[in-house]
């Protein structure tokens, strides 16, 4: 398992093995193109993985889990790297993406409500995974798919838009994207 992962490493490019250690530090959920795996343990994770954090010296990264797996580690029972489907957070929080852009690309409005009840969460909880997955808020995010919008679908990658020249008063197109009134 060592000779392996050491023949890997040093033919890795020290900035690649450095971000990914940052993404598995921030736990960063964008990024899990990759696992990594804790020598000490036998055990491999995907960078999102909730486990307690391993010391540095002990991780190796692999492009996949069948690599990680051929070099002696096995999957981890909380994140399921191997699992081709996914974490399925992941999946609810993208099908609700993907109803916030077409929303806003007919003009029309989503309720967090509809958003949380199709995920089978409550408004609050549906919140939490939605800004933990995305690093953004529905809201948030909704304004930047109307962002893209005005500005011909160009974006510079970027969630914070303050002070567009020409763009109208973002504030009301919150209100008219998520409706917050669990009444309605």
């Amino acid at each position: 398992m060592c000779a392996h992962s050491l023949t890997r490493l040093k033919h890795a490019k020290p900035q690649k093995i450095a971000a990914q250690w940052r993404a598995v530090a921030n736990r960063d959920a964008s990024v899990n193109t990759f696992v990594y795996a804790v020598r000490t343990t036998g055990i491999y994770c995907r960078p999102s993985c909730p486990a307690r954090l391993a010391r540095r010296a002990n991780v190796d990264f692999f492009n996949s889990p069948t690599l990680a797996e051929a070099a002696g580690f096995r999957p981890c029972k909380r994140c399921r790297p191997n699992d081709q489907m996914g974490d399925p957070h992941v999946r609810l929080v993208q099908a609700a993406c993907d109803s916030i852009a077409a929303a806003v690309s007919s003009g029309g409005k989503v309720k967090l409500e509809e958003l949380a009840e199709a995920a089978n969460f409550t408004p609050s909880h549906f919140h939490r995974v939605f800004k933990k997955i995305t690093g953004v808020t529905p809201g948030q995010y909704a304004k930047e798919q109307r962002q893209r919008g005005f500005n011909g679908g160009e974006s510079n990658g970027n969630l914070e838009h303050d002070g567009v020249p020409g763009a109208p008063d973002e504030d009301r197109f919150f209100d008219e994207l998520i409706d917050w009134d669990a009444n309605a």
